[in-house]
């Protein structure tokens, strides 16, 4: 069953989605334009204990793809109300938490975009969760 009116929390999560969104697909462009890394600030030796990576392209590209495309998947499956977008939000909260925390594992001491990133994840997980979120979303 298709709903017309969208409860409030549904238009906080979409926006959220979106923003995220935009964060993918910006610094993962970023990162294919300068690899290295060094343009976003990042410095050079970041990768030595990287095992099989020696450049920014493969986290570029997971950027691009799960932090950018996804998303916006999620949000059309919001708007239409499909039944697998409520899932899949929960998912991606669940992805961008453990992103941000493997890379806090991996290089220590976290960055302010990493801690932003972090508590953003976390949000995005508990607005997914809110009852008429989960009720909107599952009723398809």
């Amino acid at each position: 069953m298709y709903t017309t009116k969208k409860p409030i929390s549904i238009w906080i999560l979409i926006g959220l989605l979106i923003f995220l969104s935009f964060g993918g697909f910006l610094g993962g462009i970023m990162l294919l334009l300068d690899p290295s890394g060094v343009d976003m600030g990042l410095p050079p030796d970041m990768l030595d204990n990287v095992p099989l990576i020696d450049n920014f392209i493969l986290p570029a590209i997971f950027l691009i793809l799960v932090m950018g495309i996804v998303p916006l998947v999620i949000v059309f499956g919001l708007w239409q109300q499909k039944h697998w977008a409520w899932k899949t939000a929960v998912i991606l909260s669940v992805v961008l938490v453990g992103w941000i925390l493997f890379q806090i594992l991996l290089w220590g001491t976290p960055a302010a975009i990493q801690v932003f990133y972090l508590i953003f994840g976390f949000v995005l997980l508990g607005i997914c969760f809110v009852p008429a979120v989960r009720q909107y979303a599952t009723n398809s």
